[in-house]
């Protein structure tokens, strides 16, 4: 997987750790790569935005812990409310209203030519900032962990959507290549 290529573990003398290329900007990171790459296959897609309108869950979010499960790395409950703790105020600030603004300009495109996709742009640029933290705080939290171990994608996406309704169950599948 793309990611790998970034951030991988590698022994040392002192263990293992995860390297990370320094290099990249915060804007330019693993978790940005796999999510926009995951995000491309339109059943990932539709079950992501089945359950962030019917059941009020951020996509950003769950593929992160997807991502993170993709690692090796489990998600528990108390990373997915540090999780929404990190990328709540930026959503409900930023993401969401650009969102609607953009939904408002498509419903009357004839009237607000062009608008629609230059807010589309602002709500992927919103975006990109939430996946940014949302990396960080994965990625401290590889850091310190010795190595990955086995982390079940259901159990890490469960983590954060609380049970396992029918669009979970289609993302599930959906990024298992079932």
């Amino acid at each position: 997987m793309e990611a790998r290529s970034q951030l991988r573990h590698r022994p040392t003398s002192e263990g293992n750790f995860l390297e990370y290329n320094t290099a990249m900007s915060s804007l330019d990171n693993p978790l940005w790569d796999y999510a926009t790459a995951v995000y491309a296959r339109p059943e990932i897609a539709a079950a992501c935005l089945r359950l962030q309108d019917q059941q009020g869950l951020d996509a950003d979010i769950l593929l992160a812990a997807a991502w993170a499960a993709s690692l090796g790395y489990r998600i528990g409950v108390e990373d997915a409310a540090a999780l929404e703790a990190i990328a709540g105020p930026l959503h409900a600030e930023a993401v969401h209203p650009v969102r609607e603004l953009r939904r408002r300009a498509a419903a009357d495109a004839a009237r607000f030519p062009g608008l629609k996709e230059k807010l589309l742009a602002a709500e992927l640029q919103a975006e990109r900032i939430e996946i940014a933290a949302l990396h960080e705080y994965l990625r401290e939290k590889m850091l310190a962990a010795p190595s990955p171990g086995t982390a079940d994608l259901e159990a890490n996406l469960l983590a954060y959507a609380g049970h396992a309704s029918p669009p979970l169950r289609q993302l599930i599948a959906a990024l298992r290549g079932s």
